[in-house]
């Protein structure tokens, strides 16, 4: 989940911006607030995320894939190259991507058919 609380072990510095949770169950905690937002936005999408598989029909062509705490072991170890994973699969293939490092305070997206 994002807080506006601490930091990680390690030193990672808090900036005044809302850093990723550093305790047991984080990952869950940012994978079921994506998970609420996404089903009221787009409710005709599936949805996969790394801490509990699928949460809601994925054989139906578009599925959000979510990996809430990308880079675990170095958010842990304070190096600040970690965040969220967020991708858009239609049958499969690869529509969407987005990429949020929320301690680097960069965002890096790419689109099928327009590139990143």
């Amino acid at each position: 989940m994002l807080v506006d609380q601490g930091r990680p072990r390690g030193g990672v510095p808090h900036a005044g911006h809302q850093l990723l949770e550093a305790r047991p169950g984080g990952g869950r905690a940012v994978e079921h607030a994506v998970r609420d937002f996404l089903s009221r936005e787009t409710p005709e999408i599936g949805f996969f995320g790394e801490e509990e598989g699928a949460t809601t029909d994925t054989g139906r062509g578009l599925v959000w894939m979510l990996d809430p705490v990308d880079g675990t072991a170095n958010f842990l170890h304070g190096i600040p190259l970690c965040g969220v994973s967020l991708g858009l699969v239609d049958k499969d293939m690869p529509t969407l991507g987005v990429i949020d490092l929320p301690f680097l305070g960069s965002r890096y997206s790419a689109a099928e058919g327009h590139g990143a």
